[in-house]
């Protein structure tokens, strides 16, 4: 994550906001952070819920993905059970809430209706002039052939 930073920081510190560069290295940067967030997604939310799966066995509750530790749920104040509801507010939550909050940031759903719109009217009027380029033709063999 940090790595993605390192360009767009030292654009900034040298005053290059406004070139050709920053527009390039900015596009980059969201490309690359949403990119590997929709990659990382399935796994990281798979592995901070697995941490509230436990299993009974004889009389004791241990997380199942790791037999050797007690169950967080019920040591409600240690850092295992803690630490779990972060991970669960943060990559299951907190993930999707990034990736909305940056396609209304760059308007993705305006734009999605208005090339949506756009192709619809394309497509009527392909078919328009399809129609009319048709009864247009059947005129003309009509007057040919009287």
């Amino acid at each position: 994550g940090a790595m993605l930073a390192i360009p767009t920081v030292l654009l900034v510190a040298r005053g290059e906001i406004d070139s050709w560069r920053w527009k390039k290295v900015y596009d980059l940067f969201w490309y690359s952070l949403l990119f590997w967030l929709f990659i990382l997604f399935p796994m990281l939310s798979t592995v901070s819920v697995s941490s509230f799966y436990c299993r009974e066995i004889g009389a004791e509750r241990l997380l199942a993905v790791d037999l050797a530790v007690d169950c967080p749920l019920g040591h409600k104040s240690s850092l295992t059970f803690i630490w779990s509801v972060v991970a669960c507010c943060l990559y299951p939550l907190g993930i999707p809430a990034f990736i909305l909050f940056s396609l209304r940031h760059f308007n993705v759903p305006t734009l999605a209706v208005k090339r949506r719109s756009r192709a619809i009217f394309h497509e009527m009027l392909k078919q328009f002039n399809e129609t009319h380029a048709q009864s247009a033709a059947g005129v003309l063999v009509n007057k040919v052939n009287l």
